[in-house]
């Protein structure tokens, strides 16, 4: 089912011309991903008869202890200036459908987030409080290019809670940067779903 596919997040890519796309499942079948320009999906999703899409498969593993799986696609070779949309999936089932916008050459703005941290005191206030920054964010720097959060996305590398609450699902539109810190890194540990 659909609700198998968790924490989709956009992340940049090498250059203008790429982006990734990351996501935990309980499936351990192959995860994929579909893509398509907006503008060629009757409908502007996957729902319509007559559409076409680039499928990818997915780097998959399996978090170690934790039984779920980390998917991972580098798409390649986008156009600038042009809305796609994607959906994740294994083949049997998909997710919803998300969108994302390139960026045309020359300047571009990006927005920087320190030390989110979800999990420092109370977990539900520290999400809440992300969300309302990530929709802050939405509607007044709409035109932003990217996020760069510049490590510590959660309190404690090993909790996935603290994770699900840091990928909203806006991470899944608006490509996200992370640099790790100290208390997302699993070096010399097991058991990280930050993977």
């Amino acid at each position: 089912t659909a609700s198998s596919f968790q924490g989709v997040i956009l992340g940049v890519g090498s250059d203008e011309t790429e982006r990734t796309v990351t996501w935990s499942s309980t499936s351990a079948a192959t995860g994929k991903l579909q893509l398509a320009k907006k503008a060629d999906l009757p409908g502007g999703d996957f729902t319509g008869e007559g559409w076409t899409a680039e499928q990818y498969d997915a780097e998959s593993a399996v978090i170690p202890g934790l039984s779920i799986y980390s998917n991972k696609v580098t798409l390649e070779n986008l156009q600038p200036n042009t809305e796609y949309v994607y959906r994740v999936g294994d083949a049997a089932s998909w997710s919803q459908t998300y969108t994302f916008s390139t960026e045309g050459s020359g300047d571009f703005r990006f927005l920087l987030a320190g030390d989110p941290q979800i999990g420092t005191g109370n977990l539900a206030n520290g999400i809440n409080g992300w969300d309302n920054t990530l929709n802050f964010i939405q509607e007044k720097f709409a035109d932003a290019s990217f996020l760069l959060s510049a490590g510590d996305q959660v309190n404690s590398y090993n909790n996935v809670a603290e994770y699900e609450g840091y990928l909203n699902p806006i991470l899944a539109s608006l490509p996200n940067a992370v640099t790790v810190g100290n208390h997302d890194s699993s070096v010399g540990r097991d058991n990280n779903p930050y993977q």
